[in-house]
């Protein structure tokens, strides 16, 4: 279950009390990102009643909050403000426990769903495609607004590797389980990931305990106890990566020994053979070079013999994974 914790409602624009969907908007002092937010999000036209709160983890400076939210004239918004600092996920449940929607989704301050959004979220309601699922997903595309300092060199070869493998994701919906969240974390974030709010209170919400990949903790026990999700092709919105928490090698590191714990502890409750054992640790050097990839900065060149070394373990990855069979234990 999820409780709220103590919450004040500076502003409410919202007469309805019931909810086809909510777009909840956790945020913490970047009043520039949350209007470029805001204002992108008010593109979308919807045809379904949909509410939009934001929820604000700073418990001071109340008043420009209100100008701030008085400034956008975005209608449908509530607007809370946390008594305390709950953390990072502590304000994502505060946001899921607040929302009042059938279906929930967490748009960070900092990322931009766009119109397309509106478009197919439109068309799942009016066919009623969305009352099937428990959670459903979609593509997004990456917003990369670091400082050339901050951007791994890389090659063309890898490059276009990389831009192929996000092309294939773009063709087919995809549907996701156990076997696959084993491998990877397949959304940005929650990102244009749609939930059922009801089983989002009834699965505890994020684990802030699995910082800092409580999201990914949040898949697999989705699918562990409601089964597979699907993710639609489409792209809804833009996933920004500037200079951040993310950045910093005590984080990196935490996503790298957090991925192994959580593999670790999928293997304790399922039926997997020696081989599944041995793909964690191959797992961990491609979850090492993954983040060098991403986030090591420009210091961190990937030459032709890492990208090559890169590319191997990638493709020894693959060939593992079609040999990793696990079966969820009855409990």
């Amino acid at each position: 279950m999820i409780s709220v914790l103590p919450v004040q409602l500076v502003y409410d624009d919202c007469a309805e009390e019931e909810f086809i969907l909510t777009i909840a908007i956790p945020t913490y002092k970047r009043f520039n990102l949350l209007r470029e937010c805001l204002v992108n999000l008010s593109a979308s036209n919807f045809i379904f009643p949909v509410e939009i709160i934001v929820v604000d983890n700073d418990p001071e400076n109340a008043d420009a909050a209100m100008q701030f939210i008085e400034s956008i004239g975005i209608k449908h918004i509530r607007y809370f403000k946390n008594n305390e600092n709950y953390g990072m996920f502590g304000n994502w449940n505060q946001c899921l426990g607040l929302a009042r929607g059938r279906y929930v989704t967490l748009l960070h301050d900092d990322d931009l769903l766009d119109a397309t959004f509106g478009v197919i979220m439109n068309r799942l309601v009016s066919n009623k495609e969305l009352f099937s699922e428990t959670l459903i997903g979609f593509n997004v595309s990456i917003l990369d607004q670091r400082a050339s300092e901050d951007v791994v060199h890389t090659n063309t070869l890898l490059q276009r590797i990389k831009e192929k493998a996000r092309r294939s994701r773009e063709k087919n919906i995809r549907v996701v389980g156990l076997d696959d969240l084993f491998t990877s974390n397949p959304f940005q974030g929650t990102l244009g990931v749609v939930m059922q709010r009801d089983k989002v209170v009834a699965i505890g919400g994020f684990n802030q305990d699995m910082y800092p990949i409580s999201d990914y903790d949040f898949w697999i026990r989705w699918v562990t106890q409601f089964g597979k999700i699907s993710i639609h092709p489409e792209s809804v919105g833009r996933y920004r990566i500037q200079k951040n928490e993310s950045l910093r090698k005590d984080v990196i590191q935490g996503f790298i020994n957090k991925n192994v714990e959580l593999r670790e502890r999928i293997l304790s409750t399922s039926d997997a053979s020696f081989i599944s054992i041995l793909f964690v640790k191959l797992k961990k050097l491609n979850d090492k070079l993954d983040c060098d990839y991403l986030w090591a900065g420009s210091g961190n060149k990937f030459g032709i013999l890492k990208t090559i070394f890169y590319i191997a373990v990638k493709t020894s990855v693959l060939f593992f994974k079609k040999a990793v069979k696990l079966k969820i234990k009855a409990k």
